[in-house]
C-alpha cells in the first residue's frame, strides 16, 4: 500500500494505492515505454530508501487489515475536502467549552481530522513527543485534507434525491486547494424555462444538503446535464461514470449542461480580503500597515526639470517674448513668407495640393475668414463659436482667425459622418450648443453637407429640442478664399475687434474629451498656456524647425492638437496634415510619408497604430528615421503586449521598440511623461495580483508566477512637470512599493475646467495640497507609481525614474476591502475562448459580470470555468454572471466597452440578456464568512 503521491510506503491503517508484485503480471503497452515504466516498473520508498522491486500500479485505493485486503474504490474516485475554518467553526458551534476537559476534548477534535487522531494514538504508544508531531498549528497556516469516495455520494444522492440518475464527481484546484465539484445527469429540466430553472435549482440546493449533511463534503458548483451525457468507461463488467473523462471534457468546455450552481460560502477555504475590509485600501488603518511595512522606503516624488525659454533656431529670438499664437504667426509671415507652412497628404500616393501654402498665402487665407466675420456683423469678441471640420489646412485658417477675433473657440471632429451613432453625435452637438451658447458653427462643404442630411438633421433638432437650445445657423468658409485687405491692416482691425468684448474673461479654447461612456468633459486653454506647452513639448521631444511634423490623431484636443495645430507655427516648420478619413483608407500613404519626409516625431492613438499594424501598413517602408513614435491611450493602462505581438511587422519598418513612447496624458496636461529619445527598450514589469489588490506593487518573475499582470513604463516626465504619487484619502506622498494617485505640478497646464464641469471639477480636482509642502497640485484621477532603474549612458551609471500608469481611479471596485481594476478582470477574460469582449462593475454590494459572446456551447459550463479563471487570476469572487449575444454589448467607435452604459441597462433589465447565474450572495456573505473565520481563530487561541 503506497501514497500515490509520494510513492512512500503507507503506514497502519492508511488508505494508499494497491501496488502488486507478480510473475503472472504482463510485462508492459505494446510501443508505450514511457507508459510501461510509470505503471508496470514503478518504485517505491520506505524509511531506507528505495525499495529493490519494481510493482504494478493498480490504480485501486485500500488497506491491509489483518492480513486482508480491502478495496475502497479507484483512485480517480476519490475527491479531497480540505479542513477548513468551516469546520472548526460547526464543531466550536455545537459542543459546549465551560469545563477544562472539555476544551481539551474540543481542541482536539477541532484541530484534527480523523487520519491525524490515529497518529497521535500511534506516536503515544511509539513515546513520540506529540509537540515534534506538529498537528497543532492553526489550519490557515497548513491544509489538511479529507477523502471521499465518489461512489459512497452517488448512493446518498441516489438514495434520497428524486429524478437522480448519476454523477461525476472531482476535483479542480483553485489558487493553492482542492476543491470538490460535481457533475449530475437528472431528468429534469429539458428547457430553459423559468419553471424548469426553479425546479433544478431546488434540485441542486437539496444535493448541496445531503452530501454536507451525511458525508461533510461542500462543493464548490455543481453542474446538471441531461441522462447519458456524461463520459463512462467499463468497469467491472459494466459502464459506470468516468470521472476523469468527464473532467476533462468538462474543462475542454465541450460538456453540454442544463445548469449551475455555486455555493463559495463555505467551500472556499481561502477566502481574500484586507484587513479593513469595511474600508479600503486608502483608509487611515490600512494606509499604516503598508507605511510601517514599507518603513525604510523612499517617497514618490519626481523632481522638476525646469525649461523657462526656448530659442528659435533660425533668428535666435527667444519664443518665451511671443505671447500668443497670433503674434507667431505675424512673425512667421514676415521672416519666412516663402517656405512652405502647410501641406495636405491625400490619396493612395502622396501628392501635396498646388499651389503650395507658404506662410505668406497661410496668413492670407486666415485674413479672408477674418473679413468675412467682419463683414456679418453678427459675432462678437467673447462669443462661442464651434469649429466641425476635418483636419486640414481650412480647419486651421479658421481657428488662427476665430484666435484673432477673440472668440471661445470649440474644434469638433465632424464624426457624424459614420452613421452607426449619429444619435450620439447629434445629442453631444446639441449639449455642447446649450452649455457655451454657441453662436455660430464654422464648417466647410463637406461638413455642411453631412449635417444638412436629412437623417442627421432631424436627429440634431430633436436633441436640441430635448435641451431647449436652438441650432445656430452654419457658416460655411470654404467660399471666402481671398481678402482685399493687407496684412497691417487685418491685424489692427483684429485687435479693435477683441477690444470690444462683452465679458471680462480672456478668451480660450476648449478641449472636449469625450469617456467611452459617451459623456464628455471641457477644459479650457488661454494663448498663453497654449505656448507654455508648446515650450514643453519642444523640449521634451527635442523639436527642431530643420525637422517637419506630421498631424493627424486626436486634433481636436491634447497633444494632437498642439502637434496639427500649433507646433508648426511655434517652431517655423512645415506641418503634413492627414485626417482621419484619409488615414483609414490609405494609412500606408501615412508611413510613406514618414519616410519621405524624414519626420522624427510622430503622434498617433491605440486604436490607429494597432489599425495599422493589424493591415501591415508599415509594409515597404523604412521607418528608421522616425525618433519617437507617441502612443496615447487615452488615459487607460498601456497594453504592454502590443509591440510583442507585431514585433515582426515593426522590425520589417525597421521599427526600433525604443523609438516607440507610450505617453501618459492628461485633460488638463498634453504630455505628462513620455519615452522620447530613451536610449533603451520599455521596460516591462510583472506585478503580483494580490498585492495589487492590497495597494502593493510587488514585483514577481512571470516564469514562477504566471498569473502576474504585466505593466509597461510611460517613459520619464517631461520638462516643466512634476510628479508625485499620493494616497487619495490621506493626502500623503506614497512610499516606493505601493501605487497611488498622479498628482502634477506643471506650468504647461490647461487653465482648468469649462462649461458645467468647472464648479465641481476644478474644485475636486484643482489645488491638490499635501502636508510637506505648500505648492498646489493637480489630482489626475488615476493611479501609478515611480520606479526607479539604472542604465549605464556612456559608461556612467545614470538612474531614471520611471512613470507607470495603472488606470483611472473610477474604473476600479473594491471587494472585501481589496481595490480590484476593471480591467485586470476583463482582460482575464478576453482571452478565454468564446468571450469576444466582457464588461464589470459594481452594483450596491454585488458584483456582476456581463460578457458578450458568439459561442454554441454550453453557458452553464462556461459560467464555472470562468469563475476558475477569476479565482486563479486575480482571487475575485463576482456575484453574477450574464450573457449576452456578441453584438448587443454597447462599445464606442473605438471598440471599448461603455461600462456605465451596460450598468446602467443591465439595472433597468433593458439589456437583452441570453442567460444569467448567480454565483454568490454579493459582498456581505463573503465579509460575514471572514469574520466567522476570524472568532473562530480567536476561540482557538482562548482554548490552547
Amino acid at each position: 500500500i503506497v501514497n500515490p503521491e509520494n510513492k512512500i510506503l503507507s503506514g497502519v491503517l492508511e488508505v494508499g494505492e494497491i501496488w502488486v508484485d507478480s510473475n503472472c503480471i504482463s510485462g508492459g503497452y505494446w510501443g508505450l515505454p514511457e507508459e510501461t515504466e510509470d505503471i508496470f516498473q514503478a518504485e517505491c520508498s520506505d524509511y531506507d530508501g528505495v525499495l529493490s522491486l519494481r510493482f504494478v500500479r493498480t490504480g485501486l485505493l485500500g488497506f491491509i487489515y489483518n492480513g486482508e485486503i480491502y478495496v475502497l474504490g479507484l483512485y480517480e474516485d476519490r475527491i479531497n475536502q480540505r479542513v477548513t475554518w468551516y469546520d472548526q467553526y460547526l464543531a466550536l458551534n455545537g459542543e459546549d467549552t465551560k469545563t477544562d476537559n472539555d476544551e481539551a476534548t474540543m481542541l482536539s477534535k477541532v484541530l484534527t481530522s480523523d487520519v491525524e487522531s490515529v497518529y497521535k494514538q500511534m506516536a503515544k504508544k511509539m513515546k513520540i513527543p506529540t509537540n515534534d508531531i506538529d498537528l497543532s498549528q492553526s489550519l490557515s497556516k497548513r491544509y489538511v485534507y479529507k477523502y471521499h469516495y465518489s461512489s459512497h455520494l452517488v448512493k446518498t444522492l441516489a438514495r434520497h434525491l428524486p429524478f437522480f440518475k448519476d454523477c461525476a464527481f472531482f476535483n479542480l484546484k483553485v489558487n493553492s486547494e482542492y476543491l470538490p465539484v460535481g457533475v449530475m445527469e437528472s431528468g429534469v429540466g429539458g428547457d430553459s424555462s423559468a419553471a424548469a430553472q426553479i425546479e433544478l435549482q431546488s434540485m441542486i440546493s437539496e444535493a448541496f444538503s445531503l452530501l454536507e449533511k451525511h458525508h461533510n463534503v461542500r462543493l464548490f458548483f455543481m453542474v446538471v446535464t441531461k441522462v447519458g451525457t456524461l463520459s463512462r468507461s467499463m468497469k467491472s463488467g459494466r459502464m459506470e461514470i468516468a470521472n476523469t473523462l468527464t473532467k476533462r471534457k468538462f474543462l475542454e468546455g465541450r460538456l453540454p449542461s442544463l445548469y449551475v450552481s455555486f455555493k463559495p460560502y463555505n467551500s472556499l477555504g481561502t477566502i481574500y480580503h484586507n484587513e479593513d475590509m469595511t474600508g479600503s485600501i486608502w483608509s487611515a488603518y490600512s494606509s499604516l500597515l503598508r507605511a510601517e511595512l514599507l518603513d525604510f522606503s523612499s517617497l514618490q516624488t519626481s523632481g522638476l526639470d525646469l525649461r523657462d525659454s526656448a530659442v528659435d533656431e533660425r533668428t535666435q529670438i527667444s519664443l518665451s517674448d511671443f505671447k500668443d499664437p497670433i503674434s507667431l504667426l505675424e512673425f512667421r509671415a514676415n521672416k519666412q513668407s516663402d517656405e512652405l507652412a502647410y501641406a495636405q497628404i491625400e490619396g493612395i500616393v502622396i501628392k501635396v495640393n498646388k499651389p503650395l501654402t507658404t506662410w505668406k498665402k497661410f496668413e492670407s487665407k486666415v485674413f479672408s475668414i477674418c473679413s468675412y466675420i467682419l463683414e456679418k456683423k453678427v459675432l462678437k469678441a467673447g462669443d462661442a463659436v464651434v469649429l466641425m471640420y476635418p483636419l486640414g489646412e481650412e480647419l486651421l485658417s479658421c481657428l488662427y482667425a476665430c484666435w484673432m477675433s477673440g472668440f471661445i473657440v470649440i474644434p469638433m471632429d465632424p464624426s457624424c459622418k459614420d452613421n452607426s451613432s449619429t444619435d450620439d453625435d447629434a445629442i453631444a452637438l446639441a449639449q455642447i450648443i446649450k452649455e457655451y451658447k454657441v453662436k455660430a458653427i464654422f464648417v466647410n462643404n463637406e461638413t455642411e453637407s453631412l449635417i444638412k442630411t436629412k437623417s442627421f438633421n432631424s436627429k440634431l433638432k430633436t436633441a436640441a429640442s430635448r435641451v431647449r437650445c436652438e441650432v445656430p445657423k452654419l457658416r460655411n468658409t470654404t467660399k471666402h478664399a481671398k481678402t482685399g485687405s493687407s496684412g497691417k491692416s487685418t491685424y489692427r482691425k483684429m485687435e479693435q475687434y477683441r477690444k470690444n468684448v462683452l465679458s471680462k474673461e480672456k478668451p480660450f479654447t476648449v478641449w472636449l474629451n469625450t469617456s467611452p461612456n459617451g459623456n464628455h468633459t471641457s477644459t479650457k486653454v488661454s494663448c498663453e498656456n497654449l505656448m507654455q506647452m508648446c515650450l514643453s513639448i519642444k523640449e521634451t521631444c527635442q523639436m527642431k524647425s530643420s525637422i517637419p511634423l506630421l498631424g493627424c490623431s486626436n486634433y481636436t484636443s491634447g497633444i494632437g492638437f498642439l502637434l496639427g495645430c500649433v507646433m508648426g507655427v511655434y517652431l517655423g516648420t512645415t506641418t503634413y496634415l492627414m485626417n482621419n478619413t484619409e488615414f483609414t483608407h490609405h494609412t500606408n500613404t501615412f508611413f510613406q510619408a514618414i519616410e519621405r519626409y524624414r519626420i522624427e516625431n510622430v503622434h498617433l492613438d491605440d486604436h490607429m497604430l494597432l489599425y495599422a499594424l493589424k493591415r501591415n501598413s508599415m509594409k515597404k517602408t523604412d521607418l528608421k528615421c522616425m525618433k519617437n513614435l507617441m502612443v496615447s491611450w487615452a488615459g487607460q493602462r498601456p497594453d504592454p503586449m502590443l509591440t510583442m505581438k507585431y514585433k515582426e511587422v515593426l522590425d520589417l519598418a525597421n521599427i526600433r521598440l525604443k523609438t516607440i513612447s507610450n505617453v501618459y496624458d492628461h485633460i488638463l496636461h498634453p504630455l505628462v511623461s513620455t519615452r522620447s529619445y530613451l536610449s533603451f527598450d520599455p521596460v516591462i514589469l510583472w506585478l503580483d495580483p494580490y498585492g495589487l489588490s492590497q495597494g502593493y506593487i510587488s514585483i514577481v518573475n512571470h516564469n514562477d508566477s504566471p498569473n502576474s499582470i504585466p505593466v509597461i513604463d510611460s517613459g520619464i516626465v517631461s520638462v516643466n512637470t512634476e510628479v508625485i504619487i499620493v494616497n487619495p484619502e490621506t493626502k500623503n506622498i506614497c512610499k516606493v512599493g505601493e501605487f497611488g494617485e498622479i498628482w502634477i505640478s506643471s506650468s504647461s497646464m490647461a487653465d482648468g475646467f469649462a462649461g458645467k464641469d468647472s464648479t465641481n471639477l476644478n474644485t475636486e480636482m484643482l489645488g491638490g495640497k499635501i502636508e510637506i509642502s505648500d505648492k498646489e497640485y493637480v489630482r489626475t484621477g488615476d493611479f501609478g507609481f515611480l520606479h526607479t532603474i539604472t542604465k549605464n549612458e556612456r559608461n556612467i551609471p545614470v538612474e531614471m525614474q520611471l512613470l507607470y500608469n495603472l488606470g483611472k481611479i473610477h474604473e476600479t471596485f473594491e471587494y472585501c476591502g481589496l481595490q480590484y481594476f476593471a480591467s485586470d478582470v476583463e482582460h482575464s477574460l478576453e482571452t478565454f475562448d468564446g468571450i469576444n469582449k466582457c464588461c464589470v462593475f459594481k452594483a450596491g454590494v454585488y458584483t456582476i459580470l456581463v460578457a458578450a459572446t458568439s459561442t454554441k456551447r454550453s453557458l452553464s459550463t462556461i459560467t464555472p470555468l470562468m469563475i476558475l479563471k477569476l479565482l486563479n487570476k486575480v482571487k475575485l469572487v463576482v456575484d453574477i454572471v450574464s450573457f449576452v449575444d456578441a453584438d448587443r454589448l454597447p462599445i464606442t467607435r473605438t471598440g471599448r466597452v461603455q461600462r456605465s452604459l451596460v450598468a446602467d441597462r443591465w439595472l433597468k433589465k433593458s439589456l437583452s440578456i441570453k442567460a444569467t447565474y448567480g454565483v454568490s450572495y454579493g459582498e456581505e456573505q463573503m465579509i460575514k464568512a471572514v469574520n466567522m473565520q476570524e472568532w473562530v481563530e480567536e476561540r482557538l487561541d482562548k482554548l490552547k
